[in-house]
């Protein structure tokens, strides 16, 4: 029996399809937690522009070039924060003197915070996915474990079925062999003290019998195949001709039960109550999430700028580490719509779903 525990686990098909679950559940935490992962952003442009202006006014053409790189990152409170360093040449038609510069180059360095106040604001909201996805890989895990006993004990039913067709295909050759030696018997008093029909009679038995062991050795060859499939292994394929004999002796002894003690245990260590347990994690968490889409958008944003303006690109980004052009801007915007159907209706969706995971741990429970 150990020996074909041992060959399941490591040949059973659903064992080892259910086992990339958990790999695949622990992949999904890695992908939700990348949403706070550090960015590198580098945005080019180049405009070459030809308007059509009255005369004597700005310059028609002009050639512009930046580039701007920096780096990003959301924040689990649901701010966004970036810097970022950028240069810009910019050129047009008019001529050059000795108080314009032509073309001329800006470098600028720009920090910016951006934060949520009311939607899209704290922990739980902008960690549930990543909450989610841990809570998926919990649930992973215990189906795993589920699927695993679920094949175990079909591979141990399979085993005792077998041991039991074999036992059973012994005792009728043994009732075979009987009646066999009853017919021969009779057959050898047959015209002393037995009749025909005597004979007959006993020879019909012993058919009988015979025909009733064939089907016991098919009940043998099927009960093999059935333990074959579970096991799966490459060594015993149900093409080949290979008896498999159960040596395990079956034990039998008396078992006390605490119903108390046992359905304690059940409801503590049951997976499938522990998977209902963590979709009700999960429904609460979206929840929660749902509630907040609710709220009205209220964003505020404060930016931090130097520049440096000059004639070439090396002595501008000089210009701006001395700090003389240094700019702050605070921004808010605020966004609502009107009736906010679409989250209330999310919102009534989300509970519904938490209260049915109730349910369904209930269910599990009874």
């Amino acid at each position: 029996l150990a020996e074909c525990v041992q060959r399941a686990i490591e040949h059973n098909y659903t064992v080892r399809i259910e086992a990339y679950g958990p790999a695949i559940s622990e992949t999904q935490i890695v992908e939700a937690e990348a949403a706070f992962d550090t960015q590198f952003f580098l945005d080019a442009s180049y405009a070459n522009l030809d308007r059509a202006v009255m005369l004597g006014s700005y310059p028609a053409q002009s050639d512009t070039r930046s580039l701007t790189g920096g780096f990003r990152k959301l924040l689990p409170t649901g701010m966004q924060a970036s810097v970022g360093l950028g240069q810009r040449r910019y050129a047009d038609e008019l001529p050059k003197s000795s108080d314009r510069w032509n073309p001329n180059w800006t470098s600028t360095f720009v920090a910016e915070l951006r934060q949520p106040l009311l939607k899209g604001f704290g922990l739980d909201v902008n960690r549930a996915q990543l909450n989610i996805r841990r809570t998926e890989y919990e649930i992973s895990q215990d189906q795993f474990l589920q699927r695993v006993r679920d094949t175990l004990l079909a591979v141990e039913t399979a085993y005792w079925q077998l041991a039991q067709s074999r036992r059973n295909a012994a005792i009728i050759a043994e009732i075979v062999a009987q009646n066999y030696a009853t017919y021969q018997n009779m057959l050898e008093r047959l015209g002393h003290d037995a009749t025909q029909v005597e004979v007959e009679n006993a020879k019909s038995q012993w058919q009988t019998q015979y025909v009733v062991f064939l089907e016991t050795v098919k009940n043998v060859r099927d009960a093999e195949d059935r333990l074959r499939n579970l096991l799966n292994d490459p060594n015993l394929k149900l093409s080949d001709d290979i008896e498999i004999i159960p040596t395990e002796v079956p034990y039998v002894a008396p078992t006390i039960v605490d119903q108390f003690a046992e359905v304690r245990t059940a409801l503590d260590r049951r997976v499938e109550i522990r998977a209902a347990r963590q979709r009700i994690e999960a429904a609460r968490i979206n929840t929660v999430v749902a509630k907040n889409t609710i709220l009205p958008q209220l964003d505020v944003a404060f930016q931090y700028e130097v520049d440096g303006l000059e004639r070439s690109a090396d002595t501008s980004f000089d210009s701006m580490t001395t700090n003389r052009n240094i700019s702050f801007t605070v921004s808010a915007q605020f966004v609502y719509a009107l009736g906010e159907r679409a989250g209330r209706a999310a919102y009534q969706r989300a509970r519904l779903v938490e209260a049915q995971a109730v349910v369904g741990l209930n269910q599990v429970c009874d």
